[in-house]
């Protein structure tokens, strides 16, 4: 389970529509690991996600979220923010945001794995 932000998406090979992490370079990408309690925080917010940005997230799913759906989740990230959250869940959806607005600066995405 990983957020992925792509900070470069030039020769990345894709499975589908999601790319891949790079094998054999560094710097196209920066991981946040997530654990697998993770999920339980997502799983109540997964329909709204999936409504809001066009996704197809859940639990052991990947969705790449480029700068459309970036664009969507944003927003939502900072209303959900507003709410009592559990700490973990706060920080996780920090740094989703911080990686949101920094693939909207660069034209590229974010992977999210469940």
């Amino acid at each position: 389970m990983v957020i992925r932000l792509f900070l470069d998406l030039t020769d990345v090979h894709y499975f589908g529509d999601i790319p891949e992490a790079p094998t054999t370079s560094t710097g196209h990408i920066e991981d946040f690991i997530l654990f697998p309690t993770d999920y339980a925080f997502f799983k109540p917010d997964l329909d709204e996600i999936n409504t809001r940005c066009g996704s197809l997230l859940d639990g052991g799913d990947a969705d790449f979220f480029d700068v459309a759906k970036c664009n969507k989740l944003t927003p939502w990230i900072k209303e959900r923010m507003q709410m009592e959250l559990p700490t973990r869940y706060k920080e996780i959806l920090t740094i989703l945001l911080d990686f949101c607005n920094r693939a909207l600066e660069l034209g590229t995405g974010v992977v999210i794995e469940l």
